[in-house]
């Protein structure tokens, strides 16, 4: 899996934050507290969400509320991936919103796919262990 784009509007510290990923090796690199390791969260997030099951847990209702913006109201992010084959794909989630809307689509027929993967409650869309296992 190749990631190609991220756009955060908002994760924790993160707001506004849009970055193209070339092909290669990339650090990201900052100050203590510059957001380094919530932009790991917001990408492991966005791939698999915060939520498991059909039941919440605490554990996992604790750490969407972790990434709560700090000083923006959408707390939304995308990201664009390509697979080996050259499917490339985009995920998009609404992390306010309890149900924490997930939408998947193949970027190569702009159709939304997401109900290919089938869809679960609080944003539990399966692409990522679907795709990847």
């Amino acid at each position: 899996m190749k990631v190609n784009r991220i756009e955060i509007q908002a994760f924790g510290c993160l707001s506004d934050f849009a970055e193209d990923i070339a092909p290669g090796l990339h650090i990201f690199h900052g100050p203590n507290e510059s957001g380094k390791s919530t932009l790991q969260q917001a990408i492991l997030a966005l791939l698999y969400g915060f939520y498991e099951g059909d039941r919440a847990k605490a554990t996992e209702n604790a750490a969407r509320q972790r990434f709560d913006p700090w000083k923006h109201p959408r707390y939304t992010a995308r990201l664009e991936y390509e697979l080996q084959e050259a499917r490339r794909y985009r995920v998009t989630r609404d992390f306010a919103d309890e149900d924490n809307p997930t939408i998947v689509y193949d970027l190569l027929t702009g159709r939304t796919v997401t109900d290919d993967f089938g869809r679960g409650r609080h944003g539990n869309v399966p692409f990522m262990r679907k795709q990847l296992g």
